[in-house]
C-alpha cells in the first residue's frame, strides 16, 4: 500500500510557514474591510501596480500592472459570475460590510441573501 503522505522538504516547509505569517500579518493589519482595502493597495504598489481611476485616460502598456479601487460597485445580482478573467486577467477582491447606519431595508437585505 503506497503512503499516504509525503515528505515535505525543509524549503518548502519554510515557504509555508513565510506565507502563513505574511497571511497572518495581512489579517492583523486588515480589521475592517476599509483597512483591507489599504493593506492590499499598499501590496499592490509595492510590486509595481498602479491605480487607475475611473475618469482617467491612460495608454495602458503591454504587461502593465493596474488595480481599480471603487467604492461604488454592486454586484448582488452577479456575485456567482464576477471571477478571474482569463481574457483580461482581472482578478476580483472584494469586500462588504452592514454597518449601523444601514437602513431597516438594506439590513434586511442583507440578512436574505445568507
Amino acid at each position: 500500500m503506497a503512503s499516504v503522505g509525503k515528505a515535505v522538504s525543509k524549503d518548502v516547509k519554510q515557504q509555508i510557514r513565510t506565507s502563513a505569517l505574511a497571511f497572518l500579518s495581512f489579517l492583523n493589519k486588515s480589521v475592517t474591510p476599509f483597512h483591507a482595502v489599504e493593506s492590499c493597495e499598499s501590496i499592490l504598489r509595492s510590486a509595481g501596480f498602479v491605480e487607475l481611476f475611473v475618469n482617467q485616460r491612460l495608454k495602458v502598456q503591454p504587461k502593465g500592472k493596474f488595480y481599480i479601487k471603487s467604492e461604488a460597485i454592486h454586484l448582488d445580482s452577479d456575485r456567482g459570475k464576477f471571477e478571474f478573467n482569463s481574457e483580461q486577467h482581472l482578478r476580483p477582491i472584494l469586500a462588504q460590510v452592514s454597518s449601523d447606519n444601514s437602513t431597516k431595508d438594506e439590513k434586511k437585505a442583507d440578512k436574505d441573501q445568507l
